[in-house]
């Protein structure tokens, strides 16, 4: 079963809405952190400020600590300067020790505090930036859920064409036709005025016409899958590539169940006419004669060009698995020669092998000059309007064939489901890449405010930590 577009999208939506709904309570902690307050920050101890203050309040009842004991040492020092006996000067000398080792710790103190506060502000800078940029993905992915049920729908619904009248039995309704009477008519009317070398090698040649568009569109997808490979490092040009990729199965089935049944009646109705052609004069009836001793060359020269064309087409396709192996190396390294790499060197060597040369070769050597032209001479003998209904015949053939063939049929829902679930992964890794970027850059500004802050307090922290202010200099997150 391929994958369900709405469920996926829904499940990346939901990973989007946990993600804001961290960031919002990130967001109301790092505000709570910053701007609690109690009504007497001054009764509250150094060490549990941390956890009854906010930052904000822990950094002015620091900063008022601080202020007050560098006070209270400028007046104990003053009283000292007008003590002139010196047993009158030993209670201020021990209070003046006290207000030093108390400053020492209130530095320590002002300095976490500091820290503290620059932390908080900047948590709530960060996270109010994260809030809204997740709001920003959230409401992306609403809008995908609603893209991708939508196109769900559609696509559910196109697949249900296939089991509803005519489509239901159209494979069943061409197959009767390409063995039903009609058809049988039209190819004895054309054989009838056509000799029969012409009409079997225009048959194959029809086929053949299509061969070079064939494997061009083929060396088109290996390429379009090469570059879709290269580019899956690029979340979001892989995402591309797929949608493309699925916009392009939905656009074969949706012509397929748009046109079947009018190709079918088309074609059904174009064989009434092939029956009933006009006799040929007889004098190009006779001209036409395969039998005739002067057609003799170009009888055999036809079975000559067909041996040219079939060896033709052995050795085309292994020169495009050339081109695919070259194109392949340089997407691994576009800066080596591909004919160093050994797939491109086995694919030449395929196609260049004798078996396959060969009898290219001598194809081209039989079908001389002479062949070519005793063949064309009979050609030119054929009427244009027999040469058009010869066409319609090998056309009409050609669509009844593929209508009645059950296995394209079902390719193009085979098709469209892969391309689904390939375009779902994509979707999937490209949004799983966008979370990881979101995530990873708040840490790495987290992280980043860490350093200012640090930074910001590094003339403190060396002082403190080389008096041996407090713990050695340290706060208490340093310790």
């Amino acid at each position: 079963m391929a994958a369900d577009l709405e469920a996926r999208a829904t499940t990346r939506l939901t990973h989007w809405q946990d993600l804001l709904d961290t960031w919002q309570q990130a967001l109301t902690a790092a505000h709570d952190e910053l701007e609690k307050r109690v009504a007497d920050p001054g009764a509250v101890p150094p060490a549990n400020r941390r956890a009854q203050l906010g930052a904000a309040q822990h950094l002015e009842q620091a900063t008022k600590d601080d202020a007050t004991l560098r006070a209270q040492e400028a007046s104990l020092r003053a009283e000292l300067a007008a003590v002139d006996a010196p047993d009158a000067a030993a209670p201020l000398v021990d209070d003046l020790r006290a207000n030093l080792v108390a400053q020492a710790a209130a530095r320590v103190e002002l300095r976490a505090a500091t820290e503290r506060a620059a932390r908080a502000k900047a948590a709530v800078t960060r996270l109010a930036a994260d809030v809204e940029a997740t709001r920003t993905a959230v409401a992306a992915a609403t809008r995908d859920v609603s893209a991708a049920t939508e196109r769900k729908d559609r696509l559910a619904a196109l697949v249900a064409f296939l089991a509803e009248p005519p489509l239901d039995t159209l494979v069943a309704d061409a197959g009767t036709a390409l063995g039903g009477g009609e058809l049988t008519a039209a190819s004895d009317r054309v054989g009838q005025l056509l000799p029969a070398t012409l009409v079997a090698r225009s048959q194959r040649r029809y086929g053949e016409a299509s061969q070079d568009l064939d494997f061009a569109t083929g060396l088109a997808k290996i390429a379009a899958t090469t570059t879709a490979g290269v580019a899956s490092g690029d979340a979001s040009a892989a995402l591309a590539a797929a949608d493309g990729a699925l916009l392009e199965a939905e656009a074969r089935l949706r012509a397929y169940t748009s046109t079947a049944a009018d190709r079918l009646a088309g074609t059904t109705a174009a064989l009434g006419p092939l029956a009933q052609l006009p006799d040929l004069d007889a004098a190009v009836a006779a001209s036409l004669d395969e039998g005739a001793p002067e057609r003799a060359d170009a009888v055999d020269a036809a079975e000559l060009e067909q041996d040219l064309a079939d060896a033709w087409s052995v050795w085309a396709p292994l020169d495009r698995a050339v081109t695919a192996a070259r194109l392949a190396a340089l997407a691994e390294d576009p800066d080596r020669d591909p004919g160093t790499v050994q797939a491109v060197q086995d694919a030449v060597a395929a196609r260049d092998d004798a078996g396959v040369t060969a009898p290219l070769t001598a194809a081209r050597a039989a079908y001389d000059v002479a062949a070519q032209t005793a063949l064309d001479d009979w050609e030119a003998e054929v009427p244009p309007w027999l040469w058009t209904a010869a066409g319609q015949l090998h056309r009409a053939r050609a669509v009844l064939a593929r209508l009645a063939d059950a296995g394209a049929r079902a390719a193009l829902v085979d098709d469209l489901d892969h391309a689904l679930d390939a375009y779902a992964y994509a979707a999937d890794a490209a949004d799983l890449k966008a979370r990881v970027a979101t995530v990873v850059a708040a840490e790495n500004a987290r992280i980043g405010t860490e350093v200012d802050v640090l930074a910001a307090t590094a003339e403190q922290r060396t002082s403190s930590f080389v008096r041996g202010d407090a713990t050695g200099g340290r706060h208490d997150l340093e310790r």
